[in-house]
């Protein structure tokens, strides 16, 4: 059988890098508590002692992302977009065609003369 990699929540790797900070019980306790072997708990640690102190800074600079956060980040963007462009196409008024959109005059089409 084929190894299956496993893929940890942002929240679940916090929960383990706390308790492993914290340090009231050992590497193979939080091990058999938690399930992940002992080398991702270390790695989860250091990031979390490493980065720390920027966790809780107002602004993240976006340059300073992994490119995964910033791929992620900008898919956040999009769907937010794809979002407001359903909403918007939703509210929209239609032309007697039945087509969405608001309609817009051909160029042959006589104008209406306004005055100022």
């Amino acid at each position: 059988m084929a190894n299956v990699r496993k893929y940890y929540s942002s929240d679940f790797k916090f929960k383990v890098a706390t308790a492993a900070v914290a340090g009231e019980k050992t590497l193979a306790e939080l091990s058999a508590k938690f399930g992940v072997p002992a080398p991702e708990k270390s790695r989860w640690k250091k990031q979390l002692l490493t980065n720390g102190p920027t966790l809780f800074d107002k602004k993240s600079d976006p340059s300073q992302l992994s490119p995964d956060r910033q791929v992620q980040e900008l898919r956040l963007i999009m769907a937010k977009q794809a979002i407001m462009l359903e909403e918007m196409k939703k509210n929209c008024p239609t032309d007697p065609r039945g087509k969405a959109g608001f309609s817009v005059p051909s160029p042959t089409s006589p104008r209406k003369k306004t005055s100022l």
